[in-house]
C-alpha cells in the first residue's frame, strides 16, 4: 500500500539554524498519526513542507506520490495552521462559502452545524474568540473533503468541551477514510486519537511506534526533596533515569517507578524532607529521555 505522505532523509535549514535533520517517516492511508515534540522540535516546519509552503533543503517530500506543490495534490490536502488569520471584515459564513466556491465543492451549512458555528455564523471574524477561530479554521480545512488532513496544535487554548468536539470531528473524518497528521503537546490527545506516534526533537526523529510504547517511554515521575546541608546520598543505588542538584539541599529525581525509587531512598538512609512526587511534564520527559540516551534506543523504531 502506497504511503499518503513520505519524508525521506529530509533536512531543512534557515541560515545557520537547522530545523530538520535527516528526518524520515511514512504515513499510510487512513491512519491518524500523532506528531509529538517540544517547542522548536520541527513539527510545524514539517507540516509546511507537506503543504508545499516550504521546500526541503535536502531529501525528498512526497504527498500521494508527488511533490506537495503539484496541482493534483493541493486540492486533496486540508490544514489548520498553528496561527489562524482570517480577513477581519469577512463574516464566518462568507469565509466558508468563498472556500466552497473556490474549491468547486463543499457544504458550509454542514460544518456550521458540526462545529457549532451557528451563533457566530453572521459575525465578522475579527470578533471571534480564540476557540471560535479554531473551529472556523477546522471548518476551512474540511470544507473540500480532503484526503489528507494536517492539524497543527488544533486544540491549543480550547476549553474541555471544545476540545472534545474537535476530537469527535477528527474521529468522524477518520471513519470517512481521511489520513490525519496531528501535532500536539498533549499526550492525552495523542492517546485519544492516534494509531501511531512520531516523536521529534531538535529536528530529528526520537521515536516512532505505537501509542502504548510512547506511553511507556515518556511516563515518568518527578521526585523532589530536600536534604540537610552537608548530607550525601549514593544515587547509583537508587533506580532513576537522571537527577539534578538544584543547590546544596534541593534534589530532583526522574524515575519510571517512583515507588521503587522511594523505597531505595529509604533503604539508603537518605534524610529527605519536603518530599513531593508528581508526573513529569511532557517537556521534562523529553529532556530526560534525551539526557538518558533514549534516542539511541528509539532509533531502531521505523515508520
Amino acid at each position: 500500500m502506497s504511503a499518503v505522505c513520505e519524508f525521506r532523509n529530509v533536512g531543512k535549514t534557515f541560515g545557520d539554524f537547522t530545523a530538520l535533520a535527516d528526518l524520515s517517516f511514512q504515513i499510510a492511508p487512513g491512519e491518524i498519526v500523532g506528531f509529538l515534540g517540544p517547542n522548536g522540535a520541527g513539527k510545524s516546519t514539517s507540516l509546511k513542507l507537506l503543504t508545499g509552503l516550504r521546500r526541503p533543503t535536502s531529501g525528498t517530500v512526497h504527498v500521494f506520490g508527488e511533490a506537495p506543490t503539484a496541482m493534483s495534490v493541493r486540492g486533496r490536502v486540508g490544514m489548520t495552521p498553528q496561527e489562524l488569520e482570517f480577513p477581519p471584515t469577512m463574516k464566518v459564513r462568507e469565509v466558508l462559502h468563498f472556500l466552497a466556491l473556490a474549491y468547486g465543492r463543499g457544504e458550509p451549512d454542514l460544518w456550521r452545524e458540526k462545529l457549532h458555528l451557528e451563533k457566530v455564523w453572521g459575525r465578522r471574524t475579527q470578533g471571534l474568540s480564540g476557540g471560535e477561530k479554531r473551529r472556523l479554521g477546522l471548518a476551512c480545512a474540511l470544507i473540500a473533503a480532503p484526503d489528507l488532513l494536517l492539524l497543527d496544535e488544533p486544540t491549543t487554548g480550547l476549553d474541555v468541551e471544545s476540545r472534545r468536539l474537535l476530537w469527535e470531528v477528527v474521529r468522524d473524518e477518520r471513519r470517512r477514510g481521511v489520513t490525519i497528521l496531528l501535532t500536539t503537546h498533549y499526550l492525552e490527545e495523542i492517546e485519544a486519537l492516534s494509531d501511531r506516534v512520531i516523536v521529534i526533537d531538535q529536528g530529528r526523529k526520537l521515536f516512532a511506534g505505537e501509542v502504548k510504547e510512547i506511553r511507556r517511554q515518556v511516563r515518568m515521575s518527578k521526585i523532589e526533596f530536600e536534604m540537610p546541608t552537608g548530607a550525601s546520598v549514593e544515587f547509583q543505588r537508587v533506580p532513576h533515569l537522571s537527577f539534578d542538584c538544584r543547590d546544596s539541599r534541593h534534589y530532583v529525581l526522574w524515575s519510571r517507578d517512583s515507588d521503587q525509587s522511594l523505597r531505595a531512598l529509604v533503604e539508603a538512609g537518605v534524610d529527605f524532607r519536603h518530599l513531593s512526587v508528581h508526573p513529569a511534564s511532557l517537556e521534562e520527559a523529553f529532556i530526560q529521555l534525551r539526557a538518558s540516551g533514549s534516542r539511541d534506543r528509539a532509533d531502531g523504531g521505523s515508520v
